[in-house]
Formats: structure tokens, C-alpha cells, sequence
């Protein structure tokens, strides 16, 4: 077979490290996946609407990525690449989901990855999770989740909607 000199350069431009390691491995066996690999998986996913064992694969992955608490940035990129694949300006409308969770109250702290929007020094005992939801197109995708102590007051959670009402080429509903 006869390759150009090129051919590297353009396996590179096409793969990440870790699927080029994997190609060239004798034993295909991944140990773990890179943030960019994940990015353009979900990205093909979004795009060409891949389902069944291989998505699943993907969610167990994305169930063991890290994320701080607050705006979920990595997600805002997901969302971006589905609403560029919607035909319909119906398929942009959707609704914003707000999910209070009880938690168990305990003292666990990271300090490499300690952040968040306000301090008030008193152990969480809730998660407010944002979610939106398409209404015409059966999608949804986590945007931001916090913690708090107790229930949330109007004006906390009248500030937490207000971050994520500026989500653009969406319309809520």
C-alpha cells in the first residue's frame, strides 16, 4: 500500500491521541476516554443521532466526568451543537426545570475545586438542579446545579433563573 507523506498530519487532524493509541494497540481495550474524544463523540451523537449500546457507553461516561457546581459550561457546548441541528424554529422552544433534591448533609471538601456563586458557611442539605426541555422535540440537557441549606427563598431562587434565562437561540416558553 502506498501512503503520502501527509498521511499522519491528517490521521492527527482527525483523531485525538487516545484513538490513535487505540488503533495501533495491539489489545483494544480503552482505559479511559479523553475530555475532547467525549466532546466529538457527543458531538457525532447530537449530530447524526447515534442511539442504543454506544450511547449508553457515552452516558456512563459523561456519569463519571467531574463538574463544579454553578453553570455548567461543558453542557452549554452540547446544547449549542443540538440546537444547530434543529430544522424547526419549533424545536428551539422549551422550558426551563428546576428540580430541588434532598441530600444527605455531609462535610466533604475539595479545595482544588471549592467554588460557587455565594458562601453563607452552613452545610447543604439541597441541590438545585436547572434542566431545559424541549417541548416540541423530546430533548434535555442539565444546565447548572447548585447547593443550599433548607429550601431556597424567592429572591435565591429569582437570581438562579435569572443566570439562565440569556441562553442564546432558544426561546422560552
Amino acid at each position: 500500500m502506498h501512503y503520502s507523506k501527509k498521511f499522519p498530519t491528517i490521521i492527527r487532524q482527525l483523531f485525538n491521541e487516545d484513538q490513535i493509541e487505540l488503533l495501533t494497540k495491539k489489545y483494544k481495550k480503552v482505559i479511559k476516554w479523553c475530555d475532547a474524544t467525549l466532546v466529538k463523540a457527543y458531538h457525532l451523537k447530537f449530530t447524526c443521532g447515534v442511539s442504543g449500546r454506544e450511547w449508553k457507553t457515552l452516558n456512563r461516561k459523561l456519569e463519571k466526568s467531574k463538574f463544579r457546581s454553578g453553570i455548567l459550561y461543558k453542557m452549554y457546548e452540547l446544547l449549542r451543537i443540538k440546537v444547530s441541528q434543529f430544522n424547526n424554529s419549533k424545536d428551539k422552544d422549551c422550558v426551563i426545570i428546576l428540580d430541588e433534591i434532598s441530600i444527605s448533609s455531609v462535610v466533604f471538601l475539595d479545595t482544588s475545586t471549592f467554588t460557587g456563586n455565594n458562601r453563607t458557611g452552613k452545610i447543604a442539605d439541597h441541590a438545585l438542579v436547572f434542566m431545559l426541555r424541549g417541548l416540541k422535540s423530546d430533548w434535555r440537557i442539565p444546565i447548572s446545579y447548585n447547593f443550599c441549606s433548607k429550601q431556597t427563598n424567592t429572591a435565591q431562587l429569582n437570581h438562579c433563573i435569572h443566570m439562565h434565562i440569556n441562553i442564546q437561540g432558544l426561546q422560552k416558553v
